[in-house]
């Protein structure tokens, strides 16, 4: 049976996370899945201002109104939906042509948009969380096995 594994990696620095992904291997017995280096597959969700203004607002609204932006596919934003919906169903083709277990570390952002690609490619996940904390998991698993 394949199993995946999310962690999310909220402000971790990159380097923490080869930390993370080689604790999670030794600790379920995966295998680690990159995708190639500069592919940005796994990236987190790019988040631009939702507007140019000298004026100084706070950091909750750039977050909202940059999401909601990225919700609708507004090209302010570097990346919509459909952009990253299409990136994450590329690496979970990716990740599906070896009959093994995986860990993948990403953002908490991007995790949400990768278990839903993942649950319409038939995959069965655990319940998640709406904001992912560090080092926080879930485990996906193949319902048809060698498919």
């Amino acid at each position: 049976m394949r199993r995946w594994i999310f962690a999310g990696a909220g402000d971790v620095h990159p380097k923490d996370s080869i930390r993370i992904v080689r604790s999670m291997i030794i600790l379920r017995s995966g295998r680690l899945h990159t995708a190639s280096p500069g592919s940005g597959l796994i990236n987190e969700v790019p988040l631009k201002s939702s507007f140019d203004t000298k004026i100084s607002m706070p950091l909750w609204f750039w977050n909202l109104t940059g999401r909601l932006q990225w919700l609708i596919n507004i090209k302010r934003q570097a990346e919509g939906r459909r952009q990253t919906a299409e990136r994450a169903k590329e690496f979970v083709e990716l990740i599906s042509k070896d009959d093994m277990d995986a860990a993948v570390v990403t953002h908490g952002f991007y995790m949400h948009t990768l278990l839903r690609v993942m649950k319409k490619a038939g995959f069965k996940t655990e319940e998640s969380s709406v904001k992912f904390k560090n080092g926080e998991y879930v485990i996906a698993e193949n319902r048809f096995p060698g498919l």
